[in-house]
């Protein structure tokens, strides 16, 4: 059994490869991510797993897991848009009812703090000379 979820696995990345190369015709980098990513999760799995048979539950401890092991939430991110794409490929194929990763979120990503200008910026900014409206705004 073990065997043949393994086969099917492999089968159905090997479509979503060739979906996303000539149908969708992302970027060779983006199929790369993409890939990459479902591999990550695919190492979660446990020997009976496949991805038709993974449900919200499933993909959600897969996903805290992940982050538990240090992932940014920028590649958590990464990793829950891959498969959200991939279960609506899966979908569209016919092969679920229903894309276990719709509902899924990513932990928030942290805003970069805005950059502080120097003394001499500022003392620039503030000698402008000239009353028309150009230098004054």
């Amino acid at each position: 059994m073990a065997d043949e979820a393994l086969s099917a696995n492999v089968r159905w990345l090997t479509d979503f490869e060739r979906y996303l190369r000539t149908e969708r015709q992302v970027s060779a980098y983006t199929v790369r991510n993409y890939l990459f990513e479902l591999q990550r999760v695919e190492k979660l799995f446990s020997e009976t797993d496949s991805w038709l048979s993974l449900q919200h539950g499933s993909l959600q401890a897969m996903l805290a897991k992940l982050h538990r092991k240090g992932l940014s939430p920028r590649s958590l991110s990464l990793t829950l848009s891959s498969l959200k794409q991939f279960y609506e490929f899966l979908l569209r194929e016919q092969q679920i009812k229903v894309n276990p990763a719709i509902g899924l979120t990513a932990p928030k990503q942290g805003k970069p703090l805005p950059k502080n200008m120097d003394v001499d910026s500022v003392s620039h900014l503030l000698d402008i000379d000239g009353d028309d409206p150009l230098s004054l705004r």
